[in-house]
């Protein structure tokens, strides 16, 4: 599981990186398993630029492009999941161990004043729920520090507390706000309340507007669908999953209707369904224009 946390959230990184290895070396490459292409590659690159941010700090510039340019509003959140990823590899008699814990803390300190929205959000409580199950959290994070995130690192940023309504965000982001206040619920730092109501939003959402298909609108009613729309379902379920829940019984029949619709795919290669965002309509059942037909 780590290592496919890792190999996700660490493309910060990495997508700004080296050009790809000549044909002999992808050859190899698609010799090996996923977790040999995360210990062999992607880790020990993620651990030169983490570490190369140590250093450097917000100066720091990747193929001259300024890391803290102000275009990634969830930075600070992938900055920690991927140092806590790399942390939790690491054995206890490590002696990497102590330095990378004050170099979170110092890294953590330097960027949390800096915008992190929604799922920046929820890395962010990715990485302090893993840290604080190691129980690393107190050496990884100064008290001041830890009381701005606790404070921060909030659904309520883009939902309404009276009305939870989300705030200027399509309605697949209740899963997020969701995933926020399960992980804040695990880290003690919150009750229940907030995440069941949340639940209980996004329920009443498929039922509505999915009718017996479960697949979410992203929109109160006006059809727009797209890959995520099959795809939530999965995210809604491991949520559940990784704060040691099951999901209940109506998200895991979302789910194998999402799982019915990918197994179509398969056997219908040449289908276009999938691609993107392109096969959304308007609320006239429109195509969109500049959608290929």
């Amino acid at each position: 599981m780590y290592r496919f946390t890792l190999a996700r959230f660490s493309l910060l990184f990495l997508c700004l990186a080296a050009p790809s290895p000549p044909t002999a070396a992808h050859e190899t490459l698609n010799r090996r398993t996923f977790n040999e292409v995360v210990d062999a590659r992607i880790r020990p690159q993620v651990e030169h630029l983490v570490l190369q941010l140590v250093q450097q700090g917000k100066s720091m510039q990747i193929d001259g492009t300024p890391v803290f340019n102000g275009s990634d509003k969830f930075l600070p959140g992938k900055i920690a999941l991927a140092f806590s990823d790399l942390i939790a590899t690491l054995p206890p008699d490590d002696p990497r161990l102590p330095r990378y814990l004050a170099d979170f803390r110092s890294l953590a300190a330097t960027t949390v004043d800096d915008p992190n929205d929604s799922w920046g959000i929820y890395y962010y409580l990715s990485a302090l729920t893993r840290l604080s199950g190691e129980g690393r959290l107190k050496t990884a994070l100064d008290p001041l520090t830890l009381a701005k995130l606790r404070v921060r690192l909030d659904w309520r940023t883009f939902v309404d507390v009276e009305s939870y309504k989300l705030i200027e965000h399509p309605s697949n982001y209740y899963c997020v706000a969701f995933a926020i206040a399960r992980l804040r619920y695990k880290l003690g730092w919150e009750d229940a309340a907030g995440s069941d109501r949340l639940y209980a939003q996004i329920a009443a959402h498929y039922q509505m507007f999915s009718g017996p298909y479960g697949f979410a609108d992203e929109t109160d009613g006006e059809g727009r669908f797209d890959r995520y729309s099959i795809l939530l379902a999965g995210e809604i379920a491991q949520r559940f999953m990784e704060t040691g829940d099951s999901p209940p019984a109506e998200v895991r029949g979302w789910l194998r209707k999402s799982v019915d619709v990918m197994m179509l795919r398969r056997v219908r290669p040449q289908s276009r369904s999938l691609r993107g965002n392109c096969h959304r309509r308007s609320p006239d059942r429109r195509r969109r224009p500049g959608c290929p037909r």
